[in-house]
């Protein structure tokens, strides 16, 4: 079925899926590592590189990350697409914000969500966004 879905993309969609996906191992496996502000400062250096590898237009590669949700169950989870879609998106001349936000869940349980927004909009972490309080939000640090 995957193998379906993929052969019928473009090459040049095959590579930034890739791309999108091949950067959310690295920052799921880093964030095992490091804390979240020393990661974020960290991918300071890499934003134009990643920029570059995951190419395309800002609603291609909103589109590879909503994309590496099926092909990276369990890993691809909203605070690494978020922390992607901010490596990807932020440019010097266009900032974005990653906000992590909490809500009541089933049987009282605390539930946390990720996203990424810019001028009011969210670009990663979908419409359940507004269900969620914001706890924290980060302009991207400057490249």
């Amino acid at each position: 079925m995957l193998i379906a879905r993929i052969s019928r993309l473009s090459l040049s969609d095959v590579r930034q899926v890739a791309a999108i996906c091949f950067l959310q191992v690295l920052t799921a496996c880093a964030l095992r590592y490091v804390g979240l502000p020393t990661l974020r400062r960290g991918a300071i250096g890499l934003r134009r590189v990643a920029r570059s590898m995951a190419g395309g237009s800002e609603a291609r590669a909103i589109w590879a990350l909503e994309a590496s949700r099926r092909i990276l169950p369990g890993l691809s989870t909203c605070l690494t697409r978020a922390l992607v879609a901010e490596l990807v998106l932020a440019s010097p001349h266009r900032s974005v914000m990653l906000t992590i936000g909490i809500r009541r869940g089933e049987r009282a349980r605390i539930e946390a969500h990720a996203w990424v927004h810019r001028d009011g909009r969210v670009l990663v972490g979908g419409p359940s966004a507004s269900a969620y309080v914001p706890l924290i939000s980060w302009d991207a640090p400057a490249a």
